[in-house]
């Protein structure tokens, strides 16, 4: 009988083959096991902040470009407009020389050298130099980086593990750079070297210069510059440089509105707004996710402005002339449409070019229309006798006890050069007396009812920026003297809106209209979206009144009166001056003279209402002398371009025709060319490098600020010699030369002086 076999059983202490087998697959299960709560844990208690961060970095919210519409004149010439330019930017990492590339830049572009040179060796704004750093380099670099003063510091917290961060640098603001990289080499077990190069490195990008010419970028693009790069961006245009340039206002560097016209329609011409969201990849390239943009639904409204731009021109050029030779600090001319309110003149002098804002002060780019509030003086007679004829409380031939030439109210004594007059010759020879005692018979209450209604006292509602409002005092205020003071124009002040749309208001027959500045927008097929239509505010006057009125005023032009200076040889024109020496704001007292005419064109049924004002003349003369001859010149050319009769004289009718692109005035009488009138082929001289000659313009009897815009827009250039009037010119007239050419011009300041002392 065989033995039956004996099993082995295991020692104390070993372990069997089985037991190794599920260990050996038990751990890596476990550790599955393990990173699965881990991976649940991370993307359901902490999933929001993790796909926030991971969204921040890939995802973007991108601002789809607007192109702003354009402004244009009442006939459609372009006055403001978008066109696409080139900003010239830097990659400082990329370039091997940036002395060479700095003086080869600053040659074209005109910028310092040196200082161009400073932007392509600035090191960076900000460098990475570790990520995920522990809790003991931490607290090492904490530590470090307050000796440092912040050149170094810990960013992007990580939420999960407590004490982890990036390092970044900020290599501008470190001052021994060497000294860093051996201090932060054993703190992050990094080469020394390694760390110098990141604390040293030159940053990403470096603006050159915004904006540039067609002209600039192509020498730029010429030279072939390494590490020069180009954008593309819409840039604002003003193809008329000055013409109406406070009117119109300019745009920020972003592309806003910051003035005038431009300001005033921001919304309509910014175009819609849309953002779209896109991925962006680490070297920072865009695509797409949704759609692709269509470009033309982000193109603003077009605007057509109300000023006729023929008419802007020529009141720019006769005020300009008139303030040279009366030595005038600044002027002003305003023209409106009395039947409709809307403004077609608002010239400024000194005047401003939009394409070149930052160049100006804020004073001359402020649009004096609206801004300028100012004691009118004897202008506003003309509503304190509509006031006493609308209320019946005198007529014209009513005679006014002027009391021997000297009257008191209070403490004051007013003074007059005649015994007594009626009220026809009150308006004539603006007599101070005589209107203090139309007022007394109106009285204060209705005095000041009719100048609210006229407007005065309150903004006119145009909507351009800093529109002021004047200043009207409350009735508790109109004490005698001041009361006195209001019925001949002080005492209160208005602005040149408020004053040429109270006129207008007069020769409306009495009906007071809204200002209209902007006729219409169309969007980017040139259909009309919006069409803004004059719209009555008020009747103020009796049609009977305001005929009354404008009778009064016509005798104001009359011989011996003091508008007389503005009469005109072919038309009747009515209207009012006035005179008022104006404040010296730096060293107290008064010193100059503020010279106005307000009035009416023509006589018989008025067209049109006019407003000039010149300030700070140093030649002491009424308003009639300074500004009636102004108000005479543009009342005629006005009349004549728009095709009114004359009431003597041959008619002389101004026509326009369009050679080509450009705007040129024609008359109809030896007809010829105005080589003033502004071609846009001239203003965009940069854009058209193919013409190689031009031809001189005639240029004597300018001033030289006229006669150096005119030479730059016939792309010359231009020598002065002496002052006042240009008398002589070489090359002559007409003469054929290179594009750039000079042209010597010689002027005498006696021209100047025997043009100003003539009557």
């Amino acid at each position: 009988m065989g033995h039956a076999a004996k099993r082995k059983c295991p020692q104390r202490g070993q372990i069997t083959f089985g037991f190794r087998l599920v260990v050996v697959a038990a751990v890596p299960l476990l550790l599955l096991v393990v990173a699965g709560v881990f991976a649940a844990y991370l993307q359901i208690v902490h999933h929001g902040v993790y796909y926030f961060l991971a969204e921040r970095g890939s995802h973007k919210d991108w601002q789809v470009p607007f192109e702003r519409g354009a402004i244009q004149g009442r006939h459609g010439t372009p006055l403001a407009l978008s066109v696409d330019v080139d900003t010239i930017k830097a990659e400082p990492r990329s370039i091997d020389d940036p002395l060479d590339t700095a003086h080869r830049l600053a040659e074209v572009l005109g910028l310092d050298r040196e200082r161009l040179y400073g932007h392509l060796i600035r090191p960076a704004g900000e460098e990475l130099i570790k990520d995920w750093l522990n809790p003991q380099e931490r607290r090492l670099i904490e530590e470090l980086g307050r000796s440092r003063e912040l050149a170094i510091v810990c960013k992007h917290e990580d939420v999960l593990f407590v004490g982890r961060c990036d390092l970044y640098a900020y290599p501008s603001r470190i001052e021994d750079p060497r000294v860093l990289a051996n201090q932060l080499s054993p703190i992050l077990s990094l080469e020394s070297e390694k760390l110098y190069e990141k604390l040293t490195i030159k940053a990403i990008y470096a603006g050159v210069k915004r904006r540039v010419s067609a002209k600039e970028s192509r020498l730029v693009r010429a030279m072939r510059l390494k590490g020069v790069n180009y954008d593309h961006e819409s840039g604002r245009f003003y193809p008329y440089k000055s013409l109406a340039g406070q009117l119109l206002g300019f745009v920020r560097y972003d592309s806003v509105g910051q003035s005038g016209v431009e300001r005033l329609m921001e919304p309509k011409w910014r175009g819609p707004t849309e953002s779209i969201r896109v991925f962006r990849n680490r070297p920072g390239d865009v695509s797409f996710l949704d759609f692709i943009p269509e470009i033309p639904d982000f193109v603003g409204h077009t605007a057509v402005l109300t000023i006729d731009e023929h008419i802007q021109r020529e009141a720019e050029r006769l005020l300009e002339e008139t303030t040279v030779l009366s030595a005038a600090g600044s002027g002003l001319v305003a023209v409106m449409d009395v039947k409709t309110g809307e403004l077609l003149a608002a010239a400024q002098m000194p005047r401003y070019n939009p394409n070149v804002a930052g160049r100006a002060s804020l004073a001359d780019r402020q649009a004096l229309l609206v801004s300028d509030a100012f004691e009118p003086g004897s202008v506003m007679k003309t509503f304190t006798l509509a006031a006493a004829l609308e209320l019946g409380v005198v007529t014209m031939d009513d005679m006014l006890d002027l009391e021997r030439r000297r009257y008191r109210v209070a403490t004051t004594t007013f003074r007059d050069s005649r015994d007594a007059v009626n009220v026809w010759d009150a308006i004539k020879y603006s007599s101070n007396i005589g209107f203090i005692k139309l007022g007394e018979l109106v009285g204060r209450e209705q005095l000041h009812a009719t100048l609210t209604a006229f407007g005065f006292g309150s903004p006119p509602g145009l909507g351009l920026a800093g529109e002021a409002a004047g200043t009207l005092h409350d009735l508790e205020e109109w004490y005698p003297v001041t009361f006195a003071n209001i019925t001949f124009g002080q005492g209160l002040a208005a602005t040149p809106l408020q004053l040429v749309r109270a006129m207008a208001a007069i020769g409306n027959d009495g009906v007071l209209m809204r200002p209209l500045l902007v006729r219409e927008l169309s969007d980017y097929t040139g259909k009309v979206v919006k069409r803004y239509e004059p719209r009555v505010e008020r009747r103020v006057l009796s049609p009977e009144t305001a005929a009354l009125v404008q009778a009064g005023l016509a005798r104001s032009l009359e011989a011996g009166g003091t508008g007389r200076p503005a009469a005109s040889a072919r038309f009747d024109l009515l209207g009012k001056t006035g005179t008022a020496h104006q404040p010296d704001d730096l060293e107290g007292g008064y010193k100059d003279w503020r010279s106005v005419f307000l009035g009416l064109a023509p006589a018989r049924e008025p067209r049109i209402a006019v407003l000039v004002v010149i300030n700070r003349s140093h030649t002491r003369a009424s308003g009639g002398r300074v500004a009636g001859p102004l108000f005479r010149d543009i009342s005629e050319w006005t009349l004549d371009y728009l095709g009114v009769a004359p009431d003597r004289g041959e008619t002389s009718r101004i026509a326009f025709v369009r050679p080509g692109d450009g705007l040129h005035r024609l008359r109809a009488v030896g007809a010829h060319q105005d080589p003033d009138w502004p071609d846009p082929e001239d203003a965009l001289v940069d854009l058209d490098e193919s013409v190689t000659h031009t031809y001189v313009p005639d240029l004597t009897g300018m001033t030289m600020r006229r006669a150096r815009d005119r030479a730059h827009r016939a792309r010359l250039e231009i020598d002065l010699a002496g002052s006042g009037i240009a008398i002589m010119q070489y090359p002559a007239p007409g003469a054929r030369v290179p594009v750039w050419s000079k042209v010597q011009v010689s002027f005498s300041a006696d021209v100047a002086q025997a043009s100003a002392a003539e009557p």
